[in-house]
C-alpha cells in the first residue's frame, strides 16, 4: 500500500513534517487525487473502506469523516493579481478579441462578437441564453480549444493559421 504522501502526487525527495505523515491531516484538493490515492489516503487514515467502492462513495467518507471539507473556490493570491484585474489569461487570442469585440464604451459589443463566431463556423446561439460577459468567455474558450487543435481561428486581422509556414 502507497504512504498518502506518495498517494497525494506530492514531493518525497524532501523529510516530511509529522503534520505531512498524518493520514488524518485534511485533503485540501480532491482533484490532484486519483480515485485510487483517495481511497490509499482514506485506508491509510484507519477507515474501512468498501471494496467496491466509486469515487463519489469515497468523498462521501471523507466527507463524513472530517477529512475533507469542501469549502468552495480558493482561488489563491498569486493567480488573484495576475488574472484578477485583466480578467484575462492575455494570451494571443485574449488580446486579439478583446481588440475585436469591445466598443468605444468598454464594454463588449455582442454584434462584433457574433462576426467573430460567424467568422470561425461557430454558431452565435449556442450561448445566446447567457450573458454578454459568459458569451465572450465561452467563444474564448472555443477559439483556444480550436487553435490547440490546429484548427484555422481568425479574429480581425490576426488568424492562427496551422498551414502557413
Amino acid at each position: 500500500m502507497t504512504n498518502a504522501t506518495e498517494a497525494q502526487g506530492e514531493s518525497t525527495n524532501a523529510t516530511p513534517s509529522s503534520a505531512e505523515l498524518d493520514p488524518r491531516r485534511p485533503i485540501r484538493n480532491l482533484t490532484n487525487l486519483t480515485t485510487a490515492a483517495l481511497r490509499a489516503r482514506l485506508v491509510d487514515a484507519g477507515f474501512e473502506v468498501p471494496a467496491r467502492c466509486n469515487r463519489g462513495r469515497l468523498i462521501e467518507i471523507a466527507r463524513a469523516e472530517g477529512i475533507w471539507n469542501y469549502r468552495g473556490n480558493q482561488v489563491d493570491e498569486a493567480f488573484k493579481a495576475k488574472y484578477g484585474a485583466s480578467q484575462s489569461c492575455d494570451d494571443g487570442i485574449a488580446l486579439a478579441l478583446k481588440e475585436q469585440v469591445t466598443g468605444k464604451d468598454g464594454k463588449v459589443d455582442l454584434h462584433a462578437l457574433y462576426d467573430v463566431a460567424i467568422a470561425n463556423d461557430l454558431d452565435p446561439k449556442k450561448y445566446a441564453h447567457l450573458n454578454v460577459g459568459m458569451q465572450r468567455m465561452n467563444f474564448g474558450n472555443v477559439l483556444r480549444a480550436m487553435a490547440r487543435r490546429g484548427e484555422y481561428v481568425v479574429i480581425g486581422t490576426n488568424d492562427w493559421n496551422p498551414d502557413a509556414a
